[in-house]
């Protein structure tokens, strides 16, 4: 027997018999829902104190650490009083001293995606609370509060981004992928595998000259550690079990990250100086981990991306000029200038939506469709809470153009692009037009400009990690802005030469003498064997 749901208003001719009648729930339907409304944490205290966006716990935001996620939060809110917010302890006179401080104008478009970056910095510095966060079993959480309805619920209505959030990264950690998740999000990691570099790692032991070459390739990231599934195996009994990492940004750039090691992560020699934060690796730098006495000498190389870019670039668009004189305007219908994006995180703004699709050509309307039906859908408050978006551009080229970025990340989730209401003969000439190839980005190599931001600031050292007031009093720049073109060095394609045969280049110079510094002044050729998997030894 199915008892009656009766929603606010229904009483009151809010609901004509037809719908109510499909407002019917089954007791099973009650009992869930009575389950989930008495189970759930609502009250960020006592207990549950760390879900608390007050709880005191060191936070890196911004290339700074914050004493809190509350303090982390206004200071990006309020970016030119960042250094007097931070020094504040009491977390009244925080926000009291904040209310009368310049917000940013940027504040409402971004203040989700840095809530989210702030969170997973959190747990992620912290494995004490991500396992009490994992406690919470599968219980709803709810921030239930007086003032906030957008991050939390106010007499239990409102948004719930910050329960929200905070289930989702329960979620990662419960299918062991936040770590995976935490480097995603909060690092600006390239995600189209042709623009990835390939490491090479020449791995010596001290005071031996044998030398072997580890290769990592086709990935934006690579764990390093004693866990059999990491991109290198190291088997120490110094060396943690997830013990650093390495990271691809945009631009090519790398960044060599602790993840908390017992031992910590050596640079050319020196430890860095905080785990969970970035420090830039190049060419000729030399790695090492705990008190092992293997040493590995880092090698980007480039070699071939540029070339590959500029050829396929060449290719698509003689096949797709040779498809365009077979091409009949008449096989598609107004829906040409209209795409469907799906597979959007949920936090995903209409900036973001621009900021990726608006570099191909002029937009002339972004809908996101809410759940609320009080919020427009071409509100600049929306967010993509159902996962989609539409976008309708002005010329029907920049449409199929744009179909090429299906597959591309944004805001840390791959998204699928495709047109709006397609029939099948539409797809099918869709299909015939496109082929499967994908958008082939120009390769942006990155400079000096890439570690200018206050977010990438401190990656060179580890260290000078306080903002200036040259960043704080700056306006937020779009990622396009942070680099510029520079000349390629090209290190070559000749992986299996013996140092000592012939001309050396600078790149055998430098192998030279890394093997010379593990046999002092003795003198000899080097060998070098190739090792395709990233297995090291347990010295």
């Amino acid at each position: 027997m199915a008892t009656p749901f009766t929603p606010a208003g229904a009483g009151r001719g809010g609901l004509a018999g037809a719908g109510f009648e499909q407002m019917l729930l089954t007791p099973a339907q009650l009992a869930a829902a009575a389950r989930c409304m008495y189970t759930r944490i609502d009250s960020f205290t006592g207990e549950y104190k760390f879900l608390s966006l007050d709880y005191p716990c060191m936070v890196f935001f911004q290339g700074r650490f914050f004493p809190s996620a509350r303090h982390a939060l206004l200071a990006a809110r309020h970016p030119k009083a960042v250094d007097e917010l931070s020094v504040i302890e009491d977390i009244k006179t925080l926000k009291k001293v904040a209310k009368e401080k310049e917000e940013d104008p940027d504040w409402t478009r971004l203040r989700l995606k840095w809530l989210e970056h702030i969170q997973r910095d959190k747990f992620r510095r912290h494995a004490d609370l991500r396992e009490k966060l994992k406690n919470t079993g599968g219980r709803e959480l709810v921030w239930l509060n007086n003032a906030d309805s957008f991050f939390g619920q106010v007499h239990n209505r409102g948004q719930n981004h910050l329960g929200r959030i905070l289930m989702e990264i329960r979620s990662n950690i419960n299918e062991d992928t936040e770590l995976e998740s935490w480097i995603v999000i909060c690092h600006d990691i390239e995600t189209d595998e042709r623009s990835v570099p390939i490491l090479k790692l020449l791995e010596r032991k001290e005071g031996e000259t044998q030398v072997t070459e580890i290769v990592l390739k086709g990935k934006s990231f690579y764990r390093l550690g004693k866990l059999p599934d990491n991109d290198l195996v190291a088997l120490n009994p110094s060396i943690s079990r997830r013990h650093a990492a390495l990271v691809v940004l945009k631009g090519g750039s790398v960044l060599l990250i602790d993840l908390k090691s017992k031992a910590k992560t050596f640079k050319n020699g020196v430890a860095l100086e905080n785990d969970h934060v970035g420090v830039q690796v190049e060419t000729n730098d030399i790695i090492s981990m705990g008190t092992s006495r293997r040493q590995y000498l880092l090698e980007i190389d480039n070699t071939g991306i540029l070339d590959y870019l500029q050829r396929r670039s060449r290719e698509l668009r003689k096949e797709i000029a040779m498809l365009e004189d077979d091409f009949n305007p008449n096989s598609i219908n107004k829906s040409a200038t209209r795409l469907f994006v799906g597979g959007l995180a949920y936090n995903t703004s209409r900036y973001d939506i621009c900021e990726l699709f608006g570099p191909v050509g002029p937009i002339v309307d972004v809908s996101l469709p809410q759940i609320d039906r009080a919020i427009p859908n071409d509100s600049e408050d929306a967010f993509a809470v159902r996962g989609i978006a539409f976008i309708e551009f002005a010329d029907r080229k920049d449409a199929r153009t744009a179909l090429e970025l299906s597959g591309r990340h944004l805001c840390g989730r791959p998204i699928t692009v495709n047109y709006a209401n397609l029939t099948k003969e539409e797809r099918a000439v869709q299909s015939a037009l496109l082929g499967e190839e994908k958008c082939l980005s120009s390769f942006v190599p990155a400079t000096s400009k890439t570690f200018e931001h206050p977010t990438q600031r401190s990656l060179h050292t580890g260290t000078n990690l306080d903002l200036s007031e040259e960043f704080a009093d700056s306006k937020r720049r779009s990622r396009w802005d942070l680099h510029d073109d520079r000349t390629e060095k090209n290190y070559g394609a000749d992986e299996s030469r013996i140092a000592g045969e012939g001309l050396r280049s600078e790149k055998e110079a430098q192998r030279e003498m890394f093997v010379a510094a593990g046999r002092g002044s003795e003198t000899g050729r080097s060998n070098f064997s190739s090792s395709a998997s990233g297995l090291g030894g347990g010295e």
